[in-house]
């Protein structure tokens, strides 16, 4: 793919190209309105495919490369542990005498 050209060392471009080949590939017979026996076949190879694709890209590619979250996700990843550590969200429900009342969700 002319687009992903220089864009990595050589000896990751191969292993991305592979990935993205792979990611289409899925994709595309994802988004089939319908599926005959054949397609099935297929979409349960290429699945297995890319996810041995992406054992591939995460043993061999991401530990050379040092990434980290933008601003929001790392806000949504604090929240969602916020939400975690007190057990789940807090819901509002309403009780016998019709008044809400917050409750833990359970």
């Amino acid at each position: 793919m002319p687009v992903f050209k220089g864009f990595l060392p050589m000896k990751y471009s191969e292993i991305v190209l592979d990935l993205l080949f792979e990611l289409v590939q899925w994709l595309s017979l994802a988004m089939l309105c319908q599926h005959t026996e054949t397609t099935l076949s297929r979409f349960e190879a290429t699945t297995t495919s890319l996810g041995n694709q992406v054992q591939v890209f995460m043993a061999k590619v991401c530990p050379h490369f040092e990434t980290m979250d933008t601003p929001r996700e790392a806000g949504a990843r604090a929240k969602r542990q916020a939400v975690k550590s007190t057990g789940g969200a807090s819901r509002m429900s309403k009780s016998r005498n019709g008044k809400e009342a917050m409750t833990d969700k359970q």
